[in-house]
């Protein structure tokens, strides 16, 4: 099994909970206020930011990391076709709990980027 199979695999579960919250099922139903999926793009730039980044300085990692992965020019872009820039928003708690732990990650466990990577 590759070793992406093996992290989908791993993740499917946490996955699909997370497609079953109601901020995700709004989302898909379009119910979503402009000013929160403003809100929701900018909280993924300072995710995509921080995990490029991070990626970017383990060279055991970064080799996973294809150009197309890269998603922070796409949020900006987008955030900028809503009237908003990344750093309209602050960061919210949950942002900072996984902008720190991709941190963490890259001193301690590397590997455990991948999960992300893949998402």
């Amino acid at each position: 099994m590759s070793t992406m199979s093996r992290v989908r695999t791993a993740i499917s579960q946490s996955h699909d909970a997370i497609e079953q919250t109601d901020f995700a099922k709004s989302l898909l139903d379009g119910r979503v206020s402009r000013l929160s999926y403003a809100c929701y793009l900018s909280q993924m730039h300072k995710v995509h930011a921080t995990l490029e980044a991070t990626v970017l300085r383990c060279p055991e990692i970064a080799a996973f990391f294809l150009a197309e992965m890269v998603r922070t020019p796409v949020l900006v872009r987008d955030l900028l076709e809503l009237g908003y820039q990344a750093e309209s928003f602050p960061e919210m708690p949950a942002t900072q709990a996984l902008t720190g732990q991709l941190a963490n990650w890259s001193r301690t466990s590397p590997q455990a980027l991948l999960g992300c990577i893949y998402i």
